[in-house]
């Protein structure tokens, strides 16, 4: 160690062959069970929700949502804005046919607002990424934690089983309304 480099000595075992002052840290939070990292208590707004939250973090840290909800709602929100949008028209006729019922869990999706968990979301049964049509046979309501679970158990349907998203298509597609 060079003169005004930082001890990289744990304090508590006295182990000292650590590359950095960093290592030592993690070594010192997994072995002995307590973090050597100041943390400062922190306000921020959140991005989703402009909800006020308060974080212990260290002093660089960051924080732009005060949930994973949040932020994962947000992330859809980019997404979905920067890919496709459904056309009002049919987005309302889709609502309107499932009587602004989620299709999934049975709860109201009516009114739904943007930081609800029960906003209305209009699903594509077969994903557009994978040629799914805007016909109303194809779309379906879903609130937003069944639309994110639809999702995640579709995972890339299209490219894992082929055959079954064919017979799909030949059902959904066989009538454009």
């Amino acid at each position: 160690m060079t003169a005004g480099e930082a001890s990289s000595n744990c304090p508590t075992c006295g182990r000292d062959d650590f590359a950095s002052e960093r290592a030592m840290k993690s070594h010192h939070a997994r072995m002995h069970g307590e973090s050597l990292v100041e943390l400062v208590e922190k306000e921020f707004d959140c991005r989703w929700c402009e909800e006020s939250f308060s974080r212990e973090l260290r002093e660089a840290e960051q924080r732009e949502f005060c949930s994973r909800s949040c932020a994962a709602k947000a992330s859809h929100e980019q997404r979905d804005e920067h890919t496709y949008s459904l056309s009002s028209d049919a987005r309302e006729r889709v609502l309107e046919r499932d009587g602004h019922t989620c299709q999934r869990c049975g709860c109201d999706v009516e009114g739904g607002h943007r930081e609800s968990n029960q906003s209305a979301e209009v699903h594509h049964l077969i994903p557009r990424s994978a040629g799914g049509p805007d016909a109303n046979q194809n779309l379906v309501t879903l609130c937003w934690l069944c639309h994110q679970k639809a999702h995640w158990d579709m995972g890339d349907l299209h490219e894992t089983a082929p055959s079954v998203l064919e017979e799909l298509r030949a059902v959904v597609c066989d009538e454009e309304n």
